[in-house]
């Protein structure tokens, strides 16, 4: 039988004490229909959303409280963004509404700790067709590991077209673990014509390197342009790679080339402006290396001369009110 949210409650109030005082024995004592301490089917999902909060509102003792709230979790389930705050406790779920009260948060942290356990549970390896499986999810690109090169190459040989990319895990320096080095996994993956991208730690003696294809307007650094030079002399350079080189020289990425963070330099015409400028200079030799390659890197990369020049302008004026990107 379905009933408001404000019945239902009076239904239970009328035969409970108001005078206890501890929630989680109200809830028991009260509602033991289910196993959350009440029968989610007497509630009616097409109840006011108003007539709710009036009765929260009124309710004389937090007993009372806490049951409308547990109500209301399991009878307002909507699509909408909503972020319910509680003391401590901030419930957020981008596609559904969520009222909740400290016990359903503890059940939430339950089913959270358990799937935890279980994806690492997970990371035991099941062996692929030249990779060991880590971990993989719809919603993401798989983990692998390779235990040496000649995996990762022949793994790259049969999925570089079809795949959108993939986590390698990689062991660190002195783990004594087989493995693919970064340098190693970098150098094949341009052979294929694919590119390194985000790191992450992993664990103490691992991490994992982001590999993906190459996209149609991905800069080439100079670096990997020095690499692939000597890949190709060395015969090592596939089809597929050498589509992304003649590529990347037709429309001009390859001579835009850029350098890397430790081995970029301040272009004359930067320079020239940032002497200009004294609290903008100051500033700029003030900051760490990353910081300053957030300005460097956006000039070098930058295509049209009048672009380059306006760009100039702006990080000085930006650095002389001692502000970074």
């Amino acid at each position: 039988m379905d009933m408001s949210i404000g019945a239902a409650y009076e239904s239970r109030h009328s035969s409970s004490g108001q005078n206890n005082n501890d929630a989680g024995s109200y809830r028991q004592q009260h509602q033991p229909d289910s196993p959350s301490g009440f029968n989610r089917d007497r509630v009616s999902s097409s109840m006011g959303l108003h007539r709710c909060i009036r009765k929260i509102v009124s309710a004389d003792s937090f007993p009372e409280k806490s049951v409308l709230l547990e109500l209301l979790f399991f009878c307002l389930k909507v699509s909408s963004q909503l972020t319910l705050s509680h003391g401590n406790h901030v419930v957020r779920s981008p596609g559904a509404t969520q009222f909740t009260s400290n016990s359903s948060l503890n059940m939430s942290r339950q089913t959270r700790s358990s799937t935890r356990k279980q994806s690492e549970d997970a990371r035991q390896s099941s062996p692929g067709p030249t990779g060991s499986m880590i971990s993989s999810t719809p919603a993401s690109i798989p983990t692998l590991r390779f235990e040496n090169q000649s995996k990762w190459e022949t793994w790259l040989a049969e999925n570089y077209a079809t795949s959108s990319g993939l986590w390698v895990q990689i062991a660190k320096k002195n783990s004594n673990i087989p493995s693919v080095t970064y340098d190693e996994a970098l150098d094949i993956a341009l052979c294929f014509g694919w590119i390194d991208g985000q790191r992450k730690s992993y664990d103490e003696r691992h991490f994992v390197q982001r590999f993906t294809p190459r996209r149609k307007k991905s800069l080439w650094s100079k670096r990997n342009v020095d690499k692939v030079a000597k890949l190709t002399e060395a015969g090592r350079m596939q089809q597929s790679g050498q589509v992304e080189i003649d590529t990347a020289k037709a429309d001009g990425r390859w001579d835009r080339a850029y350098s890397s963070a430790s081995v970029m330099e301040v272009p004359l015409d930067f320079q020239t402006a940032l002497e200009v400028n004294d609290k903008a200079r100051k500033f700029f030799d003030a900051l760490n290396k990353t910081q300053r390659y957030s300005f460097l890197w956006r000039i070098e990369t930058t295509k049209r001369p009048e672009t380059r020049k306006r760009k100039i302008g702006q990080f000085v004026e930006l650095l002389a009110e001692h502000k970074t990107l």
